[in-house]
């Protein structure tokens, strides 16, 4: 996907042909979206011609992506569904021979769908292209830029924090990450830009039930929000014990970054963050907190909701001579 992202960024010219597979549609969405954005920026003057495999020729589709005239000086053609030209070899084969003729200025891009099992009749046709994509499930960092790139496409300007608490609400899946910046876009539109805490208002309910989101917003000294996070968690069904073992990780994790011990790190990015906004006293301090609040709900002291509220607001609230930035 770094490679790809090359292109995308307009860092290389785009190549003459790009064979697009892979196992997440929303993914693919956004690639030829981007990709439709960047050729309209270089040739405003051409529109793309969007053709599907089932109602098109093969003498259609290389006619349209190797023809050049003084009337269409370049051309972009989009094939959908292409794995509709499996039923017959010798398709694939004289797609394959004129995907490696295209003439430099245009671009055949090729679409399959996704599918459990490799089709392997269509391997010439990717290998004959000069770019492969297969997008699965891209990484956060990828998300990350998509998501901002959307906003930006949109006129909208995402003020600090404001990708994060998209992903936090979208579970890192592709679709939900699009929609709920969808959602702030059109929220966003007449301001034309969104501060963190505007998109956790809007992103509600999903955002607040995330226990990633709880983490986050105890890493970060906002307690009144930790506390809105943990409430609404416990009201989707997520389980005492399972949210203070979230607690207990987190700041078990961020002792041993502080201290520069070895051992298993659960939410890294999160420890880190309160790592670097703790001292190693403090961090102590806020895990035997977490562990006698453990003990007081098993003992039956107290409620377990009540105890929870008092840790989380004790962890984010936590501050002392050691903080440093």
């Amino acid at each position: 996907m770094s490679s790809f992202d090359a292109w995308l960024g307009r860092r290389e010219p785009l190549p003459t042909s790009i064979y697009l597979s892979g196992g997440d549609e929303a993914a693919k969405a956004e690639v030829l979206s981007a990709l439709k954005g960047r050729w309209a920026e270089e040739r405003p003057d051409v529109p793309p011609v969007v053709l599907r495999a089932a109602e098109t020729g093969v003498d259609r589709v290389l006619a349209e992506a190797q023809g050049a005239s003084l009337f269409v000086p370049a051309s972009y053609v989009i094939v959908l569904n292409v794995e509709e030209w499996t039923r017959s070899a010798r398709t694939v084969e004289a797609a394959a021979e004129g995907a490696a003729a295209v003439p430099p200025g245009n671009v055949l891009l090729f679409v399959e769908s996704a599918a459990e099992n490799e089709r392997k009749t269509l391997v010439p046709l990717s290998a004959a292209c000069a770019l492969r994509v297969a997008v699965e499930a891209p990484p956060p960092e990828v998300l990350s830029r998509w998501a901002e790139r959307r906003l930006v496409r949109s006129g909208v300007k995402a003020g600090p924090g404001v990708i994060e608490a998209v992903l936090d609400a979208s579970r890192l899946e592709t679709s939900e990450v699009m929609n709920e910046i969808e959602k702030l876009a059109d929220w966003a539109a007449d301001t034309h830009t969104v501060t963190r805490e505007e998109a956790e208002r809007v992103l509600r309910p999903v955002h607040s039930g995330s226990l990633s989101a709880l983490s986050r917003a105890v890493a970060e000294g906002r307690a009144d929000q930790a506390v809105d996070h943990l409430l609404r968690a416990l009201e989707a069904g997520e389980s005492e014990g399972t949210v203070l073992f979230q607690l207990q990780t987190l700041v078990a994790g961020a002792l041993r970054m502080r201290t520069q011990q070895w051992g298993w790190i659960r939410d890294r990015e999160n420890s880190d963050r309160l790592a670097r906004s703790r001292g190693a006293t403090e961090l102590s301090a806020a895990l035997d907190l977490l562990y006698r609040t453990e003990r007081a709900w098993k003992s039956g002291r107290a409620d377990v909701e009540t105890l929870l509220v008092r840790a989380v607001v004790g962890v984010a609230e936590a501050r002392g001579e050691e903080r440093r930035a």
